[in-house]
């Protein structure tokens, strides 16, 4: 009596967790889909491994939709098939969310140095590419800062500051920026992206790791109604 009412009881909190479980999934894709479209006005100064920590966790959250569906189901019939499914599925989506987890902690602490890298390589492109053109220009303009570590980063490499380093130019104003103006960002932008990125990276690392706890104690729920569910066509049987 006293085990069938925990079963019970176990069945009614497997089905709790999973519409939990389905709104974690969703968490999941929006903060992957949030970080991706982010790092994506910037793609240009992040490495590619960046999107990939986020693409894994867009995935996770996916998978999560079917895996309640088959928890939610497992429960109510208690069928022992669809709840072993559950279990499965949902473990393979703890290692998925673990690497995206670990991925967005490595990656936070060599943001710095990845980075470096990547703007150091379009500095010298500023005047003949576009693309880089603009997101030189919106960088600073959105940061408040000049160059990768000052605004001598653009005189030693293309011999002149760009527009986008000075604040206020317009119709109503001189449109030129030179070292010596009074409006003149002088805060890194190595710095200011970095600070950025690391952070969403943080963010999604702590996101992973928090959901994976919850899911444990599902798959410990759903293999106890396993048992059950086995124990009980033993007897029937």
């Amino acid at each position: 009596m006293l085990e069938e009412f925990s079963v019970k009881a176990i069945k009614r909190i497997l089905f709790i967790f999973n519409l939990f479980f389905a709104l974690t999934g969703l968490i999941l894709i929006l903060v992957g889909v949030a970080i991706k479209s982010y790092f994506t006005e910037y793609e240009l100064f992040i490495d590619d491994r960046y999107f990939s920590a986020s693409s894994l966790l867009i995935a996770s959250g996916s998978i999560i939709f079917i895996v309640s569906f088959f928890g939610c189901c497992g429960a109510i019939r208690e069928n022992r098939c669809m709840v072993l499914t559950f279990s499965i599925l949902l473990t393979f989506v703890m290692i998925l969310e673990f690497a995206s987890g670990v991925t967005g902690y490595v990656l936070a602490n060599k943001t710095g140095e990845l980075i470096n890298t990547k703007v150091h390589d379009t500095l010298k492109l500023y005047p003949n590419v576009t693309d880089i053109e603009i997101l030189w220009d919106a960088v600073q303009k959105e940061f408040q800062c000049c160059g990768i570590d000052g605004p001598k980063d653009w005189i030693d490499a293309v011999g002149k500051l760009p527009l986008s380093c000075c604040d206020g130019l317009g119709a109503l104003h001189n449109l030129t920026c030179t070292v010596e103006s009074s409006r003149l960002y002088k805060n890194s932008c190595r710095i200011k992206l970095t600070e950025v990125v690391k952070d969403s990276t943080t963010v999604l690392g702590c996101v992973a790791f928090s959901i994976i706890a919850a899911q444990f104690i599902g798959i410990v729920f759903a293999c106890y109604l396993g048992r059950y569910i086995r124990k009980s066509n033993y007897e029937t049987v």
